[in-house]
């Protein structure tokens, strides 16, 4: 039987979302509590750097030519408070939408 397509969550520290100001900003969603993450395609943790395929979430005026923005996101790995890891996007927002859905 294959594995399920996982989807990523990467939770980032306080100071990764100040030292990434607007990348943050576009990139990031909000997971309740004041915590920021990276809603994730892929992540590959080895290496100098964490490596990412990150979901860009939809904004108003910006269309994606193929219908999904798609960033491939490096950063250093101390800006990293967890990864979580999810058979569906659905669980990915756990902190803040789980509480409407449960």
């Amino acid at each position: 039987m294959p594995y399920p397509k996982l989807h990523y969550g990467v939770g980032l520290t306080d100071d990764a979302v100040e030292q990434l100001g607007h990348i943050a900003n576009l990139l990031a969603r909000d997971g309740g509590d004041g915590h920021q993450y990276f809603n994730c395609l892929t992540v590959d943790p080895n290496g100098t750097y964490l490596y990412m395929t990150v979901e860009v979430p939809k904004q108003e005026g910006i269309e994606w030519p193929d219908g999904a923005g798609l960033m491939e996101v490096q950063i250093p790995h101390h800006y990293v408070r967890y990864i979580l890891s999810v058979k569906d996007e659905w669980g990915v927002g756990f902190l803040a939408e789980f509480a409407g859905k449960a």
